[in-house]
């Protein structure tokens, strides 16, 4: 899956890099959302019952996460942490929201779940 062309690059990596980028734009923005305090967000944290700690902590982990998926290195992480966080965002649609509103988070786990196949960790 990971052969190189005459570049040194592969057409893996290249379709990885396309999806980590955007992927890692939404989530820095997501985070400044949560690390900020927008009204929006924070309502929607005390209308799930979740306190505003767990607000801040959520927003820490998609920066950390966002982070993590730029480089080739740490993206099967950042990806595994993220999938985590979206795990919980699905559930908390689910149990309080109307069904489409888990639209969103799931499909941004696929694209997540694309970035572990291709970057999963290979048995030496």
């Amino acid at each position: 899956m990971h052969e190189d062309d005459a570049r040194g690059m592969s057409s893996w990596s290249i379709f990885s890099f396309a999806l980590r980028v955007p992927l890692a734009a939404f989530f820095f923005w997501l985070a400044y959302k949560s690390l900020s305090g927008d009204a929006q967000v924070a309502g929607d944290f005390e209308r799930w019952g979740y306190s505003r700690a767990f607000l801040y902590g959520i927003g820490a982990a998609q920066a950390v996460g966002g982070l993590a998926l730029l480089p080739p290195q740490t993206c099967f992480t950042g990806a595994l942490l993220l999938s985590g966080v979206l795990l919980g965002a699905i559930y908390t649609h689910l149990r309080f929201d109307p069904l489409a509103s888990a639209l969103t988070p799931t499909l941004f786990l696929a694209a997540l779940g694309t970035i572990l196949i291709i970057h999963r960790p290979q048995p030496h």
